[in-house]
C-alpha cells in the first residue's frame, strides 16, 4: 500500500468533525494526515474544555440550593405544633470516658 492510499484509509476512517478538519488541505502523505488530525484533536479537546470551564465556575457562582422543607400547617386553629418533644437532656454522660472535669460541660 502507497502512502497516498494509506494517508486516505486514515482520513477517512476519522472523526466526522476530525474529518473535516484535516480534509480541508487534503494530506498527501500518512505523516501529513496524521500530523493535522492530532492538531485538529487538540483544537477540539481546546474548545470543549473552554465550554466546560465557564459552565463550571458559573455553577461555582450560583450554586443550586434546594428550598427550604415545608410543613404542614395541619388544622386551621391557632395552636402550633410541637414538632421537638424532647425532655431537655437526650444523652446522658459517661464519666468514665472523658478527662475533662464537669465544669467544661455547661449548659446553655
Amino acid at each position: 500500500m502507497n502512502d497516498e492510499s494509506q494517508a486516505d484509509q486514515f482520513i477517512n476512517g476519522l472523526n466526522p468533525y476530525v474529518f473535516t478538519l484535516v480534509n480541508t488541505g487534503r494530506p498527501n502523505t500518512f505523516a501529513d494526515a496524521l500530523n493535522r488530525a492530532k492538531g485538529a484533536e487538540a483544537g477540539l479537546l481546546r474548545q470543549r474544555r473552554a465550554q466546560l470551564v465557564p459552565a463550571a465556575a458559573k455553577a461555582a457562582e450560583n450554586p443550586q440550593i434546594p428550598p427550604p422543607p415545608r410543613f404542614d400547617a395541619g388544622s386551621s386553629s391557632g395552636k402550633k405544633k410541637n414538632f421537638f418533644k424532647g425532655k431537655g437532656k437526650q444523652f446522658k454522660r459517661s464519666g468514665t470516658s472523658s478527662s475533662s472535669s464537669s465544669s467544661d460541660f455547661k449548659q446553655m
